[in-house]
C-alpha cells in the first residue's frame, strides 16, 4: 500500500458521513499532562499565520495588532515541494518596534542598534493546490467517491483490512527488506500462506481431521 493511496484513504474516511463520529471513541488527552510545575513561567504563544487576517482586494495581511504587511520584493506566487502556492507578507521594522504585542510575535529581542536594523514580521499564506486530474492519487481519490467505489470500499473494510491487521501486528510485518516487485513476491507470499494455514486450522477442516 502506497502512501499516496494512504492518504486518499484517510481523506475519504474525512469526507464519508460514516465517520462523523470517529473523533468522540478517540483516548482523550491527559488533562495534567500540559500543566506546568509551580513557579515556573507560563509557556508563550507566539502568534500563527492562522491569526492574521488577510485581504485579496489589495493583497495585504493583517497582524493582530492592526498592522498592514505587504508583499515580499518578489510579490509573486511561489510553489512549494509538495506542490503548494504560497506568498510571503513582511511588515515594516518600524512598526514591529514598537509593537505592545512583539513579545508574542517575534521570537528575536530588540536590536541596541535601532530598528533599522532588524527586519518585520513574516507571515505565509498558502493556497490550495491545484488539482491534477491524471495524478494516479486524484484518480484514485475520484474512484472511491463514486458510487461504486463507496460499495467496494464498505467490502474492503470487512474483508481485505482485517488481513492487513492480522499480518501487520499479530504476524510483526511491519516492514519488507527487499526491493522491487519480484523479490518481494517470496515473503509477501509466506506471510499470506501463514495467514490462510491459520484460517483453515480455525475452519472445520482442521476440526474434523482434513487431509
Amino acid at each position: 500500500m502506497t502512501a499516496d493511496f494512504r492518504s486518499v484513504q484517510v481523506k475519504m474516511r474525512k469526507r464519508d458521513e460514516r465517520f462523523e463520529s470517529r473523533d468522540k471513541h478517540r483516548e482523550k488527552p491527559d488533562p495534567l499532562s500540559e500543566k506546568k510545575a509551580s513557579g515556573e513561567p507560563p509557556e508563550i504563544k507566539f502568534f500563527r499565520p492562522k491569526d492574521f487576517s488577510f485581504n485579496d482586494e489589495d493583497n495585504t495581511a493583517t497582524c493582530p495588532a492592526g498592522q498592514v504587511l505587504r508583499l515580499s520584493r518578489k510579490g509573486r506566487v511561489h510553489v512549494s515541494a509538495s506542490g503548494h502556492p504560497y506568498q510571503t507578507y513582511i511588515a515594516q521594522a518600524s512598526d514591529c518596534a514598537a509593537c505592545p504585542l512583539r513579545g508574542q510575535c517575534l521570537k528575536r529581542r530588540r536590536s541596541k542598534k535601532g530598528a533599522n536594523d532588524e527586519r518585520g514580521r513574516q507571515v505565509t499564506r498558502f493556497f490550495p493546490r491545484p488539482k491534477d486530474l491524471s495524478h494516479p492519487s486524484e484518480r484514485m481519490r475520484q474512484a472511491i467517491d463514486s458510487p461504486r467505489g463507496r460499495q467496494l470500499y464498505s467490502q474492503r473494510i470487512g474483508t481485505v483490512e482485517p488481513v492487513f491487521a492480522n499480518l501487520r501486528h499479530n504476524k510483526r510485518m511491519n516492514r519488507l527488506n527487499l526491493r522491487g516487485q519480484a523479490k518481494v513476491r517470496t515473503p509477501w507470499s509466506l506471510y499470506c500462506m501463514v495467514h490462510n494455514i491459520e484460517k483453515l486450522q480455525r475452519t472445520s477442516y482442521g476440526q474434523t481431521g482434513f487431509q
